[in-house]
């Protein structure tokens, strides 16, 4: 994953990366947030971010026929935004009941349960799935 970093110590700094999504994609996305964050000295989101990302990157590489995505983390002086985004147009289906008989399916329902809050912004050719997190105390 090619990532470039925005300064570290100003509100609205960016993380951001773009890679052709392989099985080790949602690795190198929690990399990159893990580099971010520890740049920024919010070690506290790691962990959530990195599981919320890696959801969100897998989703990607198991339901769109895309081959490239586009992660981006925002620093808000309250808040940490990750941005997933990939060239398919449809959004994901929102978080219902799990199948107790398929594996998977609870990627979005996670991210609904961590993230301070989370959605979807649509294009003709592009979606970004999206989530934020609280900044703890630094």
């Amino acid at each position: 994953m090619h990532v470039r970093r925005g300064n570290d110590t100003t509100a609205g700094a960016i993380g951001h990366g773009s890679t052709t999504l392989t099985a080790g994609s949602p690795a190198d996305a929690r990399q990159m947030v893990r580099s971010s964050l520890e740049s920024w000295g919010w070690d506290d989101l790691i962990d959530d971010a990195e599981l919320m990302v890696s959801e969100l990157v897998t989703n990607t590489i198991v339901h769109t026929d895309t081959t490239h995505a586009i992660v981006a983390l925002h620093r808000h002086p309250d808040r940490l935004r990750v941005e997933v985004t990939d060239a398919s147009p449809l959004s994901p289906i929102r978080p219902s009941e799990p199948d107790p008989n398929r594996l998977g399916g609870l990627g979005l329902k996670i991210v609904a349960a961590l993230a301070l809050d989370w959605g979807v912004r649509n294009t003709e050719r592009s979606k970004t799935v999206w989530f934020e997190v609280a900044a703890g105390a630094q």
